[in-house]
């Protein structure tokens, strides 16, 4: 883990708007669930859009897995690449995940869905995001 990363309290507060809940779209529009068996969010920062995708629980009591992919928004871009992106998940019980995400920006961890979490975000040029997840 990088000293950003260890810097950043997991407790900072989230810079990432969230811009796609299929969650709440459900909600709004007034329809049933379709038994997904995941929840997708989308997550926008002033350097990237970070999608995730989580499990609704986790099946027969294995872990549940969190798939992530970060991709830099047109003006990072321009500026040069940030792979690799570390992230590092804190839930609120204090378990910590860390993963270098591949060149691609695609990542997995392991996460419990019933708990919130914050992510932390850190590309190759210091840059830091800070999402937060409530189930």
């Amino acid at each position: 883990m990088s000293d950003g990363l260890r810097r950043l309290s997991p407790l900072a507060g989230p810079d990432a708007a969230l811009v796609v809940d299929t969650r709440e779209e459900e909600r709004q529009l007034g329809t049933r669930s379709q038994g997904f068996s995941e929840r997708r969010l989308l997550y926008r920062t002033s350097r990237a859009h970070v999608e995730l995708r989580i499990p609704v629980a986790a099946l027969g009591g294995e872990d549940a897995w969190l798939c992530g992919h970060y991709v830099l928004a047109d003006e990072a871009r321009r500026g040069g690449g940030a792979n690799p992106v570390r992230f590092c998940l804190t839930d609120d019980a204090g378990h910590v995940e860390t993963v270098e995400g591949s060149e691609t920006g695609e990542f997995v961890l392991a996460c419990d869905p019933l708990r919130p979490f914050t992510l932390v975000c850190e590309d190759a040029t210091g840059a830091v995001s800070v999402l937060r997840y409530r189930p």
